[in-house]
């Protein structure tokens, strides 16, 4: 992942723009829990518990393609600001 994406995914779970002075020491324990949608939903996070949830996908490639979107779409335009 770049950058910028590692960003938007941090931003997307966490709801935090940036990391602390101390690095992921100083957010509380990130989470990644099972969703039971239909493997062709979208992940979705609750930021304030710092957890992403994601169904299960059928494979690694459909799971990086749903993440990327949402975190690209979501986070660039649906927060309301634009990188």
């Amino acid at each position: 992942m770049s950058q910028q994406e590692r960003h938007d995914l941090l931003w997307f779970w966490t709801a935090t723009r940036f990391l602390p002075r101390d690095g992921f020491k100083g957010l509380p324990r990130l989470t990644i829990s099972k969703s039971f949608g239909r493997s062709l939903d979208y992940p979705s996070a609750q930021t304030c518990l710092y957890s992403l949830h994601l169904p299960v996908y059928e494979d690694y490639e459909a799971m990086k393609t749903k993440v990327m979107y949402v975190t690209s779409e979501h986070v660039r335009y649906g927060f309301g600001e634009d990188f």
